[in-house]
């Protein structure tokens, strides 16, 4: 196996010219990041990524986001994640309802906010949790777990998309819809506004198990909303 491993990293380092360059041009990087055949690779990544593990509420694709809400779980109050998601969402969705959380929070402000989010007809949290040393788990830090179980346990359909992580449905395990994006880029953002909407199908399956939740090779199959253009478009 080791010989095997070996073997598959040289190739690939024969593929990509390492061999021939072993350093990087950085007055060519921004040229090189800014391409837009690379851009729009990247994007077709994060859309065929977007896993949809469970779905018993039944809340992809949307139906009406207008009356909906949208909870980002942030790692800290700094963060800016979340806002290109929330961005995309209101390009169609004016009235969807945002609401940004972190770790910071006391309960006192995240029950207000739990209470508030009970009006909305469903609940989508972008739960944003990455892999760091020394954390200990994958679980949102502060009162955050406690949070979104309440969401999880309250009237109102809730779905959770973790991004970076998908073992946050340890802690979340009667979430009764599911999905996982794997990363926390930007094109994860805009890949799951546009699963949401139904822009694109949902295909993605598990490449890990979650014990006693999840097995490898999960994950179902949405079809993407075909929209017919009206007389006046045309």
């Amino acid at each position: 196996r080791i010989d095997t491993s070996v073997s598959r990293i040289l190739a690939a380092k024969a593929r990509v010219g390492l061999f021939r360059k072993r350093t990087v041009d950085l007055d060519q990087l921004s040229d090189t990041l800014e391409n837009p055949k690379l851009s729009a690779l990247a994007q077709k990544v994060a859309d065929r990524a977007i896993t949809l593990v469970r779905d018993d509420g039944h809340l992809f694709p949307a139906t009406n986001l207008n009356a909906a809400c949208l909870v980002v779980a942030a790692e800290n109050q700094f963060s800016q994640r979340g806002e290109l998601l929330s961005a995309e969402l209101k390009k169609t969705a004016a009235a969807l309802k945002v609401y940004v959380v972190d770790p910071t929070m006391s309960d006192k402000v995240l029950g207000a906010i739990a209470d508030d989010a009970a009006h909305c007809s469903q609940i989508y949290v972008a739960a944003f949790v990455t892999v760091a040393a020394y954390r200990g788990s994958v679980a949102l830090e502060g009162g955050l777990t406690p949070f979104l179980n309440t969401l999880v346990h309250g009237s109102v359909p809730v779905g959770v998309i973790s991004f970076g992580n998908p073992y946050l449905l340890r802690y979340l395990p009667d979430a009764k819809t599911y999905a996982a994006t794997f990363s926390t880029a930007a094109s994860s953002e805009i890949a799951l506004a546009k699963a949401m909407e139904g822009r694109i199908a949902i295909t993605g399956k598990m490449p890990v198990s979650i014990p006693g939740l999840v097995k490898i090779g999960d994950g179902i199959d949405v079809p993407e909303v075909v929209r017919t253009a009206s007389k006046g478009s045309e």
